[in-house]
């Protein structure tokens, strides 16, 4: 299994990246391929992991990579110019297993906080 790396002044995470987890969120907003990465398909499959974090369906080590991995969509083509409230809220869920791991910094609770409010903000679908 692929693992999903971190290196922040000299501190290495590795975990394990929920392939099928995520490939199950692409197949239910309707990634099928490269071509329909859509920013649209980008935050709804964002908002579901989000939600089934909260619910405990899935780790914050999950929805770190899934995150990671929605961030390197959202540079390619410049994506994260045409919303960069998502992109902030991406970014910040990426970085949740680093922070977890690192109690001395104060990071933690702030980007918790920014994911979850921008869950908040969100209208359901």
């Amino acid at each position: 299994m692929k693992e999903n790396r971190k290196n922040t002044k000299n501190k290495t995470i590795k975990t394990p990246f929920p392939y099928g987890k995520f490939q199950e969120y692409k197949r239910k907003v309707g990634i099928v391929s490269e071509k329909d990465i859509k920013l649209s398909k980008i935050k709804k499959l964002f908002l579901l992991a989000i939600d089934e974090f909260k619910k405990g369906l899935i780790s914050s080590d999950d929805l770190s990579a899934i995150s990671n991995k929605l961030f390197v969509y959202l540079l390619k083509d410049n994506l994260f110019k045409e919303d960069q409230e998502l992109f902030g809220a991406i970014e910040a869920a990426s970085e949740i297993d680093f922070y977890i791991r690192n109690p001395e910094s104060k990071n933690l609770n702030r980007f918790l906080k920014e994911v979850l409010e921008y869950l908040r903000k969100e209208p359901k679908n």
